[in-house]
């Protein structure tokens, strides 16, 4: 049951806008008319380091992106899902591709109950380390440098295949560090929907990443593909609530789609902006439209996140006011750096896939 075979039903702006607002918590609030000055600046800068100091926390950078033999690939927030149909590891190797969502997992009876920890580039049970859940596995996460494993372990992942039934299936992931504190948590539920002659299949994955009782990222991806090609949207909604950050973000769910869209909702404290526009099939990256307020001010690209406002123009092709690019710029940086949950999610399903 490959994502590539799902094709979702048309879910409207007006859906993104409700998630947006309702993670945020405080819809009383209407989003502020000034331009974008120093302080929005600052409070960007300031949501950055929050997730920076996140996203870089070790049993987190051992686990993202992961792919066989575990390549580091662009955040899930911005990258097209990858397509494909589930090959064996040294395929899926050589072709570069992510393997599947972890509601996709089908756990073998071999591997329930059992830890693995990496033995000279590969992994392998190790009967003399207890603890793993009996319906489940566990793996050791190690210390990645430039995206290369290291043989330092940093913590684990485990993977519990919870519930399976003829049209749904649900799957968690816990990865908790070396001093057992949990990390990432990943929950994915994917089910068919619909008459039975024209079947379509959900999926949705929650996550949060941070230390801590309560979570510093909370992370939603959450995807619905009918089997009409061109109607359904894959949605990513992530808020950091300590900071009243939502990012919304939205993509036709198949990647073959003829139209290749991209909508963002960006809302920070009484800040509201929106980002909308297409693929350009030459660069690879999407030109954007933003509109601050509202008012269509810029033009932006994604091929380059670390020079997001840099490169930016006006809508009359001139060059942006300093204060604006440099605002620009730090919205790039976030994009990069953000996590989602459909992207830890992919990294557990693969780690499993590895296993031998």
């Amino acid at each position: 049951m490959g994502i590539e075979r799902m094709r979702a039903r048309r879910l409207t702006w007006a859906v993104l806008l409700v998630a947006a607002t309702g993670a945020c918590g405080d819809s009383a609030t209407s989003p502020t008319s000034s331009p974008i000055g120093a302080a929005d600046i600052e409070a960007m800068n300031a949501v950055i380091a929050d997730i920076d100091a996140i996203a870089t926390d070790p049993a987190v950078l051992s686990l993202r992106g992961v792919t066989v033999p575990f390549r580091v690939e662009i955040p899930a927030l911005i990258r097209e899902t990858a397509t494909g149909s589930r090959l064996p590891a040294n395929s899926v190797a050589a072709a570069g591709r992510i393997v599947g969502l972890i509601g996709d997992v089908d756990l073998p009876v071999r591997l329930l109950g059992g830890t693995y920890a990496r033995v000279g580039g590969a992994f392998f049970r190790d009967a003399g380390r207890p603890g793993a859940p009996g319906n489940g596995v566990r793996v050791l996460l190690y210390q990645r440098i430039g995206g290369v494993s290291t043989d330092v372990g940093v913590g684990y992942v485990e993977v519990v295949d919870s519930l399976r039934e003829a049209e749904r299936r649900v799957t968690t992931a816990l990865a908790k560090s070396m001093v057992n504190e949990t990390v990432v948590t990943v929950r994915a539920e994917v089910k068919l929907v619909g008459p039975v002659i024209n079947r379509a299949f959900q999926d949705v994955i929650r996550g949060t990443v941070g230390r801590g009782t309560t979570p510093i990222v909370v992370l939603d991806s959450f995807v619905v593909d009918s089997l009409s090609p061109g109607n359904g949207r894959n949605i990513v909604v992530a808020t950091l609530p300590v900071r009243g950050l939502t990012l919304v973000r939205a993509t036709p769910a198949r990647p073959g789609a003829s139209s290749r869209s991209l909508g963002l909702d960006l809302t920070l404290g009484r800040r509201s902006v929106h980002f909308e526009g297409s693929l350009n099939v030459g660069t690879g990256g999407y030109g954007l439209i933003v509109f601050v307020n509202g008012a269509d001010v810029a033009r932006v690209s994604t091929n380059d996140l670390l020079h997001f406002g840099s490169n930016a123009t006006s809508p009359n092709g001139d060059q942006l006011p300093q204060v604006l690019r440099d605002w620009l710029d730090a919205v790039g940086t976030l994009l990069l750096i953000m996590p989602a949950a459909a992207e830890l999610s992919d990294a557990a399903s693969n780690l499993v896939s590895a296993l031998p």
